[in-house]
């Protein structure tokens, strides 16, 4: 992986956040337009940090954005990975096919199974009620992350079993603060 950066939404202005729109090409204003206001802003601010991100890694940044038929972004410099919630961004920039979410930690109610899980993920969520919320998140975001890299959509996640993920595949998952982070990569 090249590198991960997180940031807040509120980390950029609305300035800030009007510029990067309009730096954008057809396609990506497009993408945006079909969002709510709140989604406009989320994105908006992930844009900013993919563009930090890219000056980080590149030294430039110049590069055309674009998406594919299942909504995942790609460019030409690297492969990269965005993601969103609660007030937070998250990029992920690598030289390899990626993917990668980040969710902020909340409370999850306890259930004998829980949608789109497998029975052993949900045991394993379920067996510490102590960690029920944080294991929880903990394999949404893999869920999201293997979903991402793969391209599929979130109607696929049932068919992901974070538990028995194939060889060649590797998903680390961090805590920063009240925030999960998985990322997902060919190894």
């Amino acid at each position: 992986m090249i590198g991960l950066f997180i940031a807040k939404v509120s980390d950029y202005t609305d300035e800030e956040l009007k510029s990067e729109y309009f730096y954008q090409n057809d396609i990506v204003r497009e993408h945006l337009d079909k969002k709510n206001q709140n989604g406009i802003k989320e994105s908006l601010s992930a844009l900013c940090l993919l563009r930090f991100g890219i000056k980080q890694a590149f030294g430039d940044t110049d590069y055309t954005l674009s998406y594919n038929q299942n909504g995942k972004p790609f460019m030409d410099k690297c492969f990269i990975s965005l993601s969103h919630s609660g007030g937070y961004v998250a990029c992920a920039l690598s030289d390899k096919n990626i993917g990668m979410d980040i969710e902020v930690l909340k409370d999850i109610k306890k259930c004998d199974t829980y949608k789109f899980f497998t029975e052993k993920e949900s045991i394993y969520i379920n067996e510490d009620i102590n960690l029920l919320s944080k294991r929880y998140l903990e394999i949404w975001t893999k869920k999201e992350a293997v979903l991402k890299f793969y391209s599929l959509r979130l109607c696929d996640c049932g068919k992901i079993d974070t538990l028995n993920l194939p060889k060649n595949l590797i998903v680390r998952t961090k805590w920063q603060d009240d925030l999960v982070i998985s990322v997902c990569e060919e190894v």
